[in-house]
């Protein structure tokens, strides 16, 4: 078996245990708010996982580290556990492969995103809320391919934006950034750029009229700047 999802409040730690021992699975999907990180720890076994999806798990702060980490894993996504923290994320271990990352309902920072990234491979990074700032944000240089970024609420300032410039970025949302308008003018030098939201940020109207005439032509197809008393969306 390479493949399992299970979707049942029925489903336990005890349960894990057992998933652990399907030392072929290469893709699991789990939704239980009865499994816990010391349930999701036993899954370590699982060498070849590529892709992991959890939701509604709770993370007590309990669980050991994984030394040995998830050395194939490619995708990881967990959604719905607002305790999940920093250091039940490290608990994991190395993540050298992660190419795809979406972590929703949490509140990880710094040193989680430095993590997450620390293999260079990501280009898909969604993490809403967050509490990532600039020293976090910055482990994202080592990221050459990245282009999809997703992180809201982060406390990250213009000088963050640096590090994305000489990314092949697609899609950036940085919602309730402190990014103005001079981080916007930065993120018009991104050829590659097609959508961008930045809600509740620090940018103005008068900015977003400066990043549309500084982008060449052809070079932006939709992207949309909301503040909070002020709505734009600019498209084609």
């Amino acid at each position: 078996l390479e493949l399992l999802g299970i979707h049942s409040q029925s489903l336990t730690n005890s349960d894990l245990a057992r998933i652990a021992e399907m030392r072929k699975l290469t893709h699991l999907y789990l939704e239980s708010m009865n499994c816990t990180d010391v349930g999701l720890g036993q899954l370590k076994s699982l060498k070849r996982l590529e892709v992991l999806e959890v939701r509604d798990f709770r993370f007590t702060g309990t669980s050991s580290l994984n030394a040995a980490g998830f050395p194939s894993l490619t995708e990881l996504r967990i959604i719905g556990s607002p305790d999940l923290d920093d250091d039940g994320l490290l608990r994991l271990g190395p993540l050298p492969e992660l190419r795809e990352i979406t972590i929703c309902d949490a509140q990880l920072g710094d040193r989680a995103l430095q993590h997450l990234a620390s293999g260079g491979k990501l280009y898909a990074l969604h993490m809403t809320p967050c509490a990532v700032t600039d020293d976090g944000f910055a482990a994202l240089n080592k990221c050459r391919d990245l282009s999809d970024l997703e992180l809201d609420g982060a406390k990250i300032t213009d000088n963050a934006l640096l590090a994305l410039l000489e990314k092949p970025l697609f899609s950036v949302t940085l919602n309730k950034s402190l990014v103005t308008d001079a981080g916007l003018l930065a993120l018009s030098n991104i050829r590659e750029l097609r959508f961008l939201e930045l809600a509740d940020t620090r940018v103005t109207g008068e900015g977003a009229v400066g990043f549309r005439g500084h982008k060449k032509e052809g070079d932006t197809d939709n992207y949309s700047i909301y503040e909070p008393l002020h709505s734009l969306e600019i498209g084609r």
